[in-house]
């Protein structure tokens, strides 16, 4: 008897000790539920803080620094694929081109130059290279430079050498061999991948982003004439529709019924 009741004791003790753990389990997971319930709202307090910044960051970008940047490119030109390997001074690289091409640049002319190492997707054509952004003292240099340049493009495709025939279908482009003793490249074009530079108006990171989103958009809805003036996003149904100015990217979102709305030319 007295085993058995030293046996049900026990029992009772170990019951007891049960119901303090399952009691103290319960309030714990009533704790860390509470700190979870906290944390959740913390967390979508914070996503909607992270979406308002976002909102206000886009906000500061189009009101102020697209602006800021597109004054700044207004008179810059972007000289492409330039070879990485090669390490000529780039105010030379800008006065060669501009001797070749029959537009003499001097430097007095400049306001700034620097560079961008771009990697291309076809890493078998065109593996690294660079980009010359060359901005001038003046928006009438930039368009007389790529005036020049173009001119210079279109008397070597009038020649209609067989050479001239096996150029890309893009009409801003010159060999390398053109400038090659001019720029200071020298005879050296591995597997021709670095054969043609080309140039053209410079467009800034942030106008090249809401460019790429924009350029998709206009492909998803049969939009043809997308193009740049100016570090300005332009886009046009028809030839004879008006030119409408892309400013913000929800103009992506509105591209028909701006079309629709816009009647003239607005550049503002």
């Amino acid at each position: 008897m007295d085993a058995i009741k030293a046996l049900n004791d026990l029992m009772a003790a170990y019951r007891k000790n049960i119901t303090l753990h399952n009691a103290t389990i319960v309030d714990h997971l009533k704790k860390f539920d509470a700190k979870l319930s906290l944390l959740e709202i913390k967390s979508n307090n914070l996503w909607q803080m992270k979406v308002e910044l976002r909102k206000d960051m886009d906000w500061w970008i189009h009101q102020f620094i697209m602006p800021a940047q597109a004054d700044y490119d207004v008179a810059s030109v972007d000289i492409f694929n330039i070879p990485d390997e090669f390490h000529e001074d780039a105010l030379n690289i800008v006065m060669n081109i501009g001797n070749q091409i029959g537009y003499p640049v001097s430097p007095k002319m400049i306001q700034d130059i620097y560079s961008e190492t771009l990697r291309r997707k076809n890493t078998n054509e065109f593996p690294w290279s660079k980009t010359l952004v060359v901005r001038f003292r003046k928006v009438t240099y930039k368009w007389e430079f790529l005036r020049a340049y173009r001119k210079f493009i279109t008397i070597l495709i009038n020649a209609g050498s067989a050479e001239r025939r096996k150029i890309p279908k893009r009409h801003n482009h010159i060999q390398v061999q053109h400038v090659v003793s001019h720029v200071g490249m020298r005879d050296k074009t591995p597997n021709e991948r670095y054969r043609y530079i080309f140039l053209d108006d410079h467009i800034g990171p942030f106008v090249r982003r809401l460019y790429r989103q924009v350029s998709k958009h206009c492909e998803a809805h049969s939009i043809p004439y997308l193009w740049v003036n100016n570090s300005k996003i332009y886009v046009r149904k028809k030839k004879s529709d008006p030119a409408i100015r892309i400013k913000k990217l929800s103009h992506m979102h509105m591209i028909k019924s701006l079309f629709k709305k816009y009647t003239k030319h607005r550049e503002d």
